[in-house]
């Protein structure tokens, strides 16, 4: 039994001319960047907050503000039900991630605030 070098021969991988995974037309998207210390220390915050945060984040992209109104519309679109959304809220606002204004029967208005 003979051996043939180029039997074995393993290709390379090359390095890839493709650009990172980009949202397709019409689709949503979280405008970045996002500060990754600011997201750390809300995914260390017990319940959904990491979740809360991205819905933030999201609506903050969405009206380039770091002011905007948490709904319940935008809470259910990340999966968050209302009472999951006041406990992470409270929590945030605790750890100083947030400010918030809240209002009898209105959707709070939430400030992120971000060290700059």
């Amino acid at each position: 039994m003979t051996f043939v070098l180029s039997d074995f021969r393993v290709e390379a991988a090359r390095p890839s001319n493709k650009r990172c995974p980009r949202h397709t037309a019409g689709s949503l998207f979280i405008r970045g960047p996002l500060p990754v210390s600011w997201f750390a220390a809300a995914y260390g915050l017990p319940g959904s907050c990491g979740q809360v945060g991205l819905a933030l984040w999201f609506l903050g992209g969405m009206n380039d503000s770091d002011t905007v109104k948490l709904t319940r519309k935008t809470s259910t679109m990340f999966g968050l039900s209302r009472w999951a959304t006041s406990r992470a809220l409270t929590a945030m606002e605790r750890a100083g991630l947030i400010r918030v204004e809240r209002g009898r029967g209105r959707a709070p208005v939430v400030t992120l605030v971000v060290e700059r």
